[in-house]
């Protein structure tokens, strides 16, 4: 949702692939400078001297392209952004995907006029009144897909094994091990293996024999058709894919990345489970047999599973796109409202 006569930039790294993905669609691309916000000794000073270069690259991509509201998605380029707003009257809103926070949104949370949670725990961490829980932002294909969807085909019951587009080599290992026991047994599962980048090449050697039972794949941009055809899940605990299977009401097992920064996995993974619609499984504690009895209980339990689809999907928020550019366009008319008024 944007509105016809609105305009909208995006503020990066200087490396990286963002200037390439953003140019590319039409967009206005801004270079910021800017350091990390923990560390000590050389390293924060460094940071800090990045940072307040980052504050004047803002602050001249702010003469240029004259923003009425700035939108701070976390990392740690939102830092000299947002104090760049601060130091120049403009209002700025924050998006916190995770049930707990990154460092750059816990810092400039006092300072932001709204912001946006994924997880409606993670309200906690911020100043009070100043949250909205509208979840997160999913790409419009993903969403008209899961909204569209119809009823599953009668294939056997499937598995979406998920890594992440880098992989996660101990759910590779897992899933080598859960495709063996099934093909070895003639259990009425499929698997779907998304495997990362890095680690395709190992697994796909490893299934050689077992084509009747797996599809494998590196990683795909469109994860809505895998989605589409997996009645279970197992994958890590980002805060992106726990939203994505919620809304096309895919239940299964989360198992947190063990060394994701604050343990903020197991955090999401938690509030996922209270939800009703998720197990959580730490990694050292993954055991095929458990979770093919876990499956195989929910597969024969139609009534139970059709309860895990529905809790999926009634904690799923699809539309949190929508919510937060309505909420950016409608602050900003009032805001102007207001100034017309006082004039």
């Amino acid at each position: 949702m944007v509105m016809p006569e609105s305009s909208i930039a995006f503020a990066g790294r200087r490396e990286g692939m963002e200037r390439d993905v953003f140019t590319s669609h039409g967009f206005e691309y801004f270079s910021v400078r800017t350091g990390q916000v923990k560390g000590k000794g050389l390293r924060a000073l460094l940071s800090g001297l990045n940072i307040l270069l980052g504050v004047l690259d803002s602050l001249a991509a702010f003469r240029k392209f004259r923003p009425d509201v700035v939108l701070g998605v976390g990392g740690y380029v939102s830092v000299p952004v947002c104090l760049a707003c601060v130091l120049a009257r403009i209002p700025f809103f924050l998006h916190e995907q995770n049930t707990i926070p990154g460092g750059a949104n816990r810092m400039m949370g006092r300072f932001a006029d709204r912001i946006f949670l994924g997880f409606e725990k993670a309200a906690e961490y911020f100043p009070e009144g100043k949250t909205i829980y509208v979840g997160n932002p999913l790409r419009y294909s993903l969403v008209h897909r899961a909204v569209s969807q119809g009823k599953r085909n009668g294939e056997s019951d499937t598995i979406l094994v998920v890594g992440g587009s880098q992989g996660a080599v101990a759910l590779n290992d897992f899933a080598i091990e859960l495709v063996r026991i099934i093909k070895e047994r003639g259990l009425p599962f499929r698997v779907i293996h998304q495997t990362g980048r890095r680690d395709y090449e190992r697994v796909r050697v490893n299934y050689v024999g077992f084509e009747d039972v797996v599809t494998i794949f590196p990683f795909d941009d469109e994860m809505e058709k895998w989605y589409d055809r997996a009645h279970f899940s197992i994958s890590r605990a980002g805060a992106l894919t726990i939203s994505e299977l919620m809304t096309f009401g895919i239940p299964g097992i989360l198992v947190p990345y063990p060394y994701a920064a604050d343990d903020h996995q197991e955090a999401n993974a938690r509030e996922a489970e209270r939800m009703g619609c998720y197990a959580v499984v730490r990694q050292e504690e993954l055991d095929p047999e458990e979770v093919l009895g876990f499956f195989t209980s929910l597969a024969e339990d139609a009534e139970t599973y059709r309860q895990c689809r529905v809790k999926a999907r009634k904690n799923a928020r699809p539309f949190a796109a929508d919510e937060i550019a309505w909420q950016c366009i409608n602050y900003v008319t009032e805001r102007k409202r207001g100034v017309q008024k006082g004039h």
